[in-house]
């Protein structure tokens, strides 16, 4: 039966002081009961930079990709994440093979910043420029969204893109 697994990174513990938690269980959580959809939240990465990897090679995400690799993850599942700069801040020449072999396993890679999801059957029947190519991929290497949200000051930026894209299912 496929499964919703949440991840959370975040590449500092003092951001657990922040809203961080609070704002990518919350979404995820709201997105798995908007689909009806079990939602696991054991993959956490706290205080793991994805920059050079490192959630990949020692944290959550490697024992995910892992199970991913070795069947126990369902087709069909998802990976919900707030946005693909949670699942890597590497160069896209890193990144991107990693992205793909959990889609081509048949996991769908849901963003729920934006509400896109990345299924291999998504990324095939829209591989017109602008629409399922490597351009719609957004910030993977990109900025980090903790940095900008939980910077003293600094206002929560995801909350409307987020009640908009669950609102709309997810789909777009």
């Amino acid at each position: 039966m496929p499964v919703a697994y949440s991840y959370i990174r975040m590449s500092r513990p003092e951001q657990l002081r922040g809203d961080s938690l609070r704002r990518q269980l919350e979404a995820a959580r709201k997105w798995a009961v908007g689909r009806g959809i079990e939602l696991d939240e054991g993959l956490r990465d706290i205080g793991v930079s994805a920059y050079r990897g490192k959630n990949r090679t020692e944290g959550a995400l490697g024992a995910f990709l892992s199970m991913v690799e070795d069947g126990r993850v369902a087709r069909g599942s998802y990976l919900v994440m707030e946005s693909l700069d949670r699942l890597s801040r590497e160069a896209v020449v890193e990144a991107l093979p990693r992205f793909m072999d959990i889609v081509n396993a048949g996991v769908t890679i849901v963003t729920l910043i934006d509400g896109q999801e990345y299924s291999k059957a998504r990324l095939i029947d829209q591989g017109q420029p602008g629409e399922g190519t490597v351009d719609r991929l957004g910030p993977i290497g990109g900025g980090d969204l903790d940095d900008q949200c939980d910077a003293p000051g600094r206002p929560q930026p995801t909350e409307a893109g987020l009640a908009e894209a669950l609102q709309q299912g997810g789909e777009r």
